[in-house]
């Protein structure tokens, strides 16, 4: 898909999520959540890395404070092209950055690759038969799912308008699973399709 295509698609999503009001968004940002903590691949990871939501992304606050015995890691940057997660304690180590994002603060030290068992992975639209995902256009989550081990659960996330065909890349990573208000969806791999 040509990258002007693209930016015609994230537009059309953005004004889909736009459309939903804060009320709503709560509502399946909750039942998402729930979702996610029936989840058997969420209760057995010991370190989730998830993200401080923007307004177009689903909350996962809950899910978060529901499972307090594990170790959570949000994402940063370890420098202007490289998305890394550091671990937060509690709440108090999520800091104002950029254009108001909540990010950890630089002293919460770097998750390990070896260590990250499951992977909260927002996006502007996913596709629901492959699992291909449609960020921002920065290619970040795609490295860096580059250098993880493939046994890393990777999880969509977001809500059920976002949900499209997404044109694909050589370099795109897919989802196992999609979550969205109105359930999970366990992705087929190419063989299982055949």
């Amino acid at each position: 898909m040509p990258v002007t295509e693209k930016r015609t698609q994230r537009r059309d999503l953005f004004t889909r999520v736009k459309a939903l009001s804060a009320a709503e968004k709560a509502a399946k940002s909750t039942a998402i959540c729930e979702t996610l903590a029936r989840n058997e691949a969420v209760r057995q990871a010991e370190l989730i890395c998830s993200f401080a939501a923007l307004d177009s992304e689903p909350d996962l606050s809950d899910l978060v404070r529901q499972f307090p015995e594990k170790e959570w890691a949000f994402a940063s940057f370890s420098d202007a092209e490289t998305l890394c997660f550091r671990i937060v304690s509690d709440e108090a180590d999520l800091v104002q950055g950029d254009f108001g994002i909540l990010t950890p603060s630089p002293e919460c030290a770097e998750a390990a690759y070896a260590d990250i068992d499951l992977v909260l992975t927002p996006g502007v639209g996913f596709d629901p038969e492959s699992g291909h995902r449609l960020g921002r256009g920065k290619g970040h989550y795609d490295r860096f799912f580059d250098r993880l081990s493939e046994k890393v659960e990777r999880v969509g996330v977001c809500f059920a308008t976002q949900l499209t065909d997404v044109a694909t890349e050589s370099h795109d990573i897919a989802m196992h699973t999609l979550v969205t208000e109105e359930g999970l969806l366990e992705i087929k791999t190419p063989s299982e399709m055949s």
